[in-house]
């Protein structure tokens, strides 16, 4: 991200920047400090950094209005919306994410399918968003292995930076769902990566997700290219968790939770915590409750 003022010209991560809206937001008058705020982020980049690594090849926090923080006492993740938070231009460019090694491009690829496939499923898609969230599955589908295998590979990074602005337009639309819900006490909590935590949950929560829309399951299922046409519809909205837990195989993504050390006998907190991401999980196709969650996390912790 590039800030400008009269004085300065400084070179900091996404979220750095994103965050001084907060910062200047709550001080004196919000419409007037959210006007200055917005003439200062001129132009975002997506950029392969170390610091910035979990979010590295995402253009969609280059469109979207949102921006995610953790409460360190707590250990929960939470979230602001607000116009000022949408730049003035975004940059994509496939060359700057060349670097990104292997485990980073899958699980932040896998990341930007999270916010796709949540954005179709959601309660709140529409033939708009819808739009979106299928061109970016699609296309995260046809490249994300062979970015995974060979980050030179200029084609499929494109269409990987391209699907992944996709899902963030579908998203800010139709939103995510009970993965990202999930997701956050796993960053909060334990420091895993986002990406990284909606790529371990992303099937294990679809799973579930299946009869709130059997039928959408079966359109994603056809996407990992499955032949559904004489199944049963529950046999074929199956098939879409199959594709997810196949993916995670070929991109080396940890099967379980109790892989990336996440404590079992953290789980009721970490539900407590998820239920109170409350957007996301009204976004949701199927409804959690309290207990549904806890197994769910115990689904995930040994497979």
């Amino acid at each position: 991200m590039i800030c400008l003022n009269s004085t300065l010209l400084t070179f900091v991560s996404n979220e750095v920047c994103i965050g001084l809206y907060t910062i200047t937001a709550s001080c004196g008058n919000e419409q007037r400090n959210a006007k200055m705020f917005k003439t200062i982020i001129i132009i975002l980049i997506v950029v392969s950094m170390s610091l910035n690594w979990a979010f590295a090849q995402k253009g969609q926090l280059e469109v979207t209005f949102t921006a995610v923080f953790i409460n360190e006492e707590t250990g929960s993740k939470g979230g602001m919306n607000g116009d000022p938070l949408y730049p003035e231009a975004a940059i994509l460019d496939p060359k700057l994410t060349q670097s990104l090694p292997p485990n980073v491009t899958a699980s932040t690829g896998l990341d930007a399918l999270a916010h796709a496939l949540e954005a179709y499923t959601s309660t709140q898609a529409h033939p708009i968003s819808e739009m979106y969230s299928l061109e970016a599955i699609d296309l995260i589908l046809r490249n994300i292995r062979a970015a995974y295998a060979d980050g030179r590979n200029m084609e499929a990074r494109s269409n990987m930076l391209l699907a992944s602005l996709l899902g963030g337009k579908a998203l800010a639309m139709a939103g995510v769902g009970l993965v990202h819900a999930m997701a956050y006490p796993l960053g909060g909590m334990f420091g895993i990566p986002h990406g990284l935590a909606n790529a371990v949950l992303l099937p294990y929560v679809t799973e579930y997700n299946l009869i709130g829309n059997l039928e959408k399951h079966v359109n994603l299922a056809s996407l990992f290219g499955f032949d559904t046409r004489n199944m049963p519809l529950t046999e074929g909205a199956s098939m879409a968790a199959d594709g997810l837990y196949q993916l995670n195989m070929d991109l080396g993504i940890p099967a379980t939770l109790a892989d990336i050390n996440v404590a079992e006998e953290k789980i009721p907190e970490m539900a407590d915590i998820a239920l109170t991401v409350a957007r996301p999980i009204e976004n949701n196709p199927r409804q959690p409750s309290r207990d549904d969650i806890i197994a769910i996390y115990e689904y995930a912790m040994n497979g």
